[in-house]
C-alpha cells in the first residue's frame, strides 16, 4: 500500500504595494520526496519563457535535457502516480514538469479600498517513460478588481 505524506512550506511579505509570497509543497511517497511544487511571485524566482522557447517543444521529439536547456529547473516537479498533479494528464505521462509566474498587487484607497490585480503564467510540460515531451500545455491569467 502506498502511503503519501505532504509537507507544505511559506513565505509571504508586503513591500511597494505588492504582495509576494513563495509556497513549497513537498510529496513523499513511502518516504521518499516523489514530487515538489514550488511557487513564488518573486521577481528573482520567475522564469524567463518566451514564445521562441515554448514553441520549441516538440511532441514526441523533444527530451527533458532539451527542456532543461530551454527553461532551466522546473519550478514543480512530479512523477506517477502523485497526489499533487489536478486536472489534465494525458495518457502515458510518468514525469511532470512546470515553469511558473505568479504576480500579486493591490493599492489601498483609504482603509477599505483596495485595486487587486494577479497574474499567472505557467508552461507544464508531460514527458512519458522514456523522458520524451508527450505533450504541453501554457496557461495565461490576469485577474482586476476593486473591492469595498
Amino acid at each position: 500500500m502506498l502511503k503519501y505524506d505532504i509537507s507544505i512550506y511559506l513565505f509571504s511579505q508586503l513591500e511597494e504595494g505588492f504582495f509576494n509570497s513563495k509556497s513549497l509543497t513537498c510529496e513523499f511517497k513511502n518516504n521518499v520526496l516523489n514530487a515538489y511544487k514550488f511557487e513564488s511571485s518573486f521577481k528573482e524566482d520567475q522564469p524567463e519563457i518566451t514564445e521562441k522557447e515554448r514553441l520549441n517543444l516538440e511532441k514526441g521529439k523533444t527530451t527533458k535535457n532539451n527542456v532543461q536547456n530551454l527553461f532551466g529547473t522546473p519550478s514543480s516537479k512530479a512523477f506517477f502516480p502523485t497526489t499533487i498533479a489536478s486536472g489534465y494528464v494525458p495518457s502515458g505521462t510518468k514525469e511532470i514538469w512546470e515553469y511558473s509566474y505568479k504576480e500579486l498587487s493591490w493599492t489601498m484607497r483609504g482603509y477599505t479600498n483596495k485595486i487587486n490585480k494577479s497574474l499567472t503564467k505557467s508552461i507544464t510540460i508531460f514527458f512519458d517513460s522514456n523522458g520524451i515531451v508527450i505533450d504541453s500545455r501554457h496557461f495565461k491569467d490576469t485577474l482586476t478588481g476593486t473591492t469595498d
